[in-house]
């Protein structure tokens, strides 16, 4: 059992793009020290992609730190895909404070990945799809302004991973 004081480290990569599109790829490491988050991104190319997929990529002195500690991973832990997590996404934001604010729906997941760019990539639904998701996130404090329009009585304060959800729903055949 965990005790309430200590915090656990948690490290996270993963590969984003838009619209099945190689136009903008971002190689994110997200890290998680108890509540607090920090996420660091770089833009990456579809060769870096299908590299770090194949398991055939190595630290360049040319490349950016992060990019280095990702090929440091693939190379020792033996980093593979996982699952392809999938969704349609309405975003908010409030510049002042950098509050975002993320309406997920139509989530889906693949382990597909040679076909990671496709637009028809073969997906299993992984909530119902009348089913949202808010994310609110912030920087230091949410705005007084913004607490008050959220507080509603059928939403609640959770921690929640689409990743960790889609993982753990069983595979099923395309």
């Amino acid at each position: 059992m965990r005790k309430k004081t200590e915090f656990f480290f948690r490290r996270k990569w993963r590969i984003r793009i838009y619209n099945c599109s190689d136009k903008v790829i971002h190689l994110e490491c997200k890290e998680k020290l108890g509540n607090m988050t920090h996420k660091d991104s770089i833009t990456v190319s579809r060769a870096d992609v299908e590299a770090a997929m194949a398991g055939n990529i190595e630290p360049d002195k040319n490349r950016e730190p992060l990019w280095n500690d990702f090929a440091l991973q693939v190379m020792t832990k033996g980093f593979r895909p996982a699952t392809i997590v999938q969704y349609e996404r309405i975003p908010y934001i409030w510049r002042p404070s950098n509050v975002r604010v993320t309406i997920d729906r139509c989530l889906s997941s693949s382990e597909m990945f040679d076909r990671f760019f496709d637009e028809d990539l073969p997906v299993r639904p992984i909530m119902a799809r009348d089913l949202d998701l808010l994310e609110v996130k912030y920087d230091t404090l949410l705005p007084d302004h913004l607490r008050q329009v959220m507080i509603l009585d059928n939403m609640r304060y959770t921690s929640f991973s689409k990743y960790e959800l889609c993982r753990r729903m069983p595979m099923q055949a395309f």
